[in-house]
């Protein structure tokens, strides 16, 4: 039985979850994995995280980019393919 609290937490969640999604070049990514693929990088690494630690603060929120209609979420038809690649991802995390 869910009781007030877990929906006050769980919404917090859910909300900083899609927060962190940000549109970067063609798909929607989070800080964190940014930094794992530059832990793979080797002697690039920094400027690599530069770089498109810049373009992630740049980029759309995919909070701004959903919304919800008949209990399910939608997203922006710009962002539709971006979207389903990341929905599956999305819904498990938040």
């Amino acid at each position: 039985m869910l009781s007030a609290g877990d929906y006050l937490i769980k919404s917090q969640i859910a909300v900083s979850t899609l927060m962190s999604y940000r549109y970067v070049d063609g798909q929607f990514i989070t800080k964190d994995d940014i930094r794992m693929q530059a832990s793979q990088m080797g002697s690039s690494r920094n400027q690599y995280l530069k770089e498109n630690i810049k373009k992630w603060k740049k980029g759309e929120c995919l909070y701004n980019v959903i919304d919800s209609k008949n209990g399910y979420l939608i997203c922006n038809e710009k962002y539709q393919s971006a979207w389903n690649k990341v929905k599956n991802v999305v819904k498990e995390r938040a």
